[in-house]
């Protein structure tokens, strides 16, 4: 099923009426609602969908902004389940099951969660400088240069060092989520995410997943965000893809050129028949593009992708999202 995520749509001065056209004017299935819709606008959202017969697939936490947070300052890490500070974490908890019950009024199968990160710094201004300029020591841009192999190998080490402890705080946060997701029916996609000290990575999907084995929890991968850590070293080709493949409940879907990404389909490097030849028929492959794409170049990239896709295999429909 192809969708398309509101994040394509620009956070200007549009009203609510012109937004919602330019949402539905794209020949998808399906949406999904993402981080910057406002409490008072995200039923109308569902309610719009609908009425024109297609479906909201999916809620990306945190739907509808939290109370006190402008829509342009939204985001999906502002209340981190992995946070050191307990208010701050219960209020994410919140927020995520806020997000939950929402997804079950507009019918919604899943939420898409970002699941924090440890506590490092990591350079990601000085890593494009050294990428853009060919001097980063990684994946498929290896070249010569001790100062990105020096931040490869510091980035990788701090992050062992410190992933035990906020791993441990995520699985916290998740208890309470996922019996709310129990109860309401709703599936938690956790999303593999862009930077390497953020949670989960290609090792932790099997952990967490086994930890909360039974529970309505799965894996959504993000296309871009996969190439990202695969080009500048930190996970090995496929890997992510690898751990998350058993599990997997949906994808987003854009392309990247070097590591710029949330780039339309067709508009840079990524093979998404090759890539997505394994992914169950069933489940919502939601083009997710940055806001400041036009819409001819976002119903570009859906035709592209829909191209793509059409001379792929044909594969056996399942259901992954069929509670335990």
């Amino acid at each position: 099923m192809l969708a398309l995520s509101t994040s394509c749509l620009p956070p200007g001065p549009e009203g609510l009426d012109e937004r919602i056209t330019r949402l539905l004017d794209h020949e998808v299935e399906g949406y999904e609602l993402s981080y910057r819709i406002a409490e008072e606008e995200i039923e109308r959202f569902g309610r719009e969908i609908r009425t024109v017969g297609r479906s909201v697939v999916s809620l990306h936490s945190y739907c509808p902004v939290p109370s006190g947070i402008r829509p342009r300052e939204a985001g999906g890490d502002l209340l981190l389940l992995t946070s050191e500070d307990e208010s701050l974490r219960r209020e994410g908890i919140r927020a995520t099951i806020s997000t939950l019950e929402w997804a079950a009024r507009l019918e919604a199968r899943a939420i898409v969660m970002h699941s924090g990160r440890t506590p490092i710094d990591y350079p990601k201004h000085e890593i494009r400088k050294l990428h853009d300029s060919g001097r980063w020591i990684g994946g498929a841009n290896a070249g010569s240069g001790d100062e990105a192999l020096g931040i490869l190998r510091r980035v990788t080490e701090q992050r062992a060092e410190t992933a035990p402890r906020t791993l441990d705080l995520l699985k916290r946060s998740l208890d309470p989520i996922l019996e709310a997701a129990s109860r309401l029916e709703v599936m938690v996609g956790l999303e593999n995410r862009i930077y390497p000290h953020e949670h989960p990575n290609a090792a932790e999907f099997p952990i967490l997943l086994e930890t909360f084995a039974g529970a309505p929890i799965g894996t959504w991968y993000d296309t871009g965000h996969a190439r990202y850590q695969e080009v500048l070293g930190f996970e090995v080709p496929g890997s992510t893809w690898k751990a998350m493949l058993p599990h997997l409940l949906g994808c987003h879907v854009h392309d990247v050129q070097g590591i710029q990404d949330h780039l339309p389909p067709g508009e840079g490097s990524l093979d998404f028949a090759d890539l997505l030849s394994d992914a169950p028929e069933e489940i919502p492959l939601v083009v997710e593009c940055r806001a400041d794409q036009s819409a001819e170049r976002i119903a570009a990239g859906i035709s592209f992708l829909e191209a793509s896709l059409a001379g792929g295999d044909e594969k056996t429909p399942t259901d992954p999202f069929a509670l335990a």
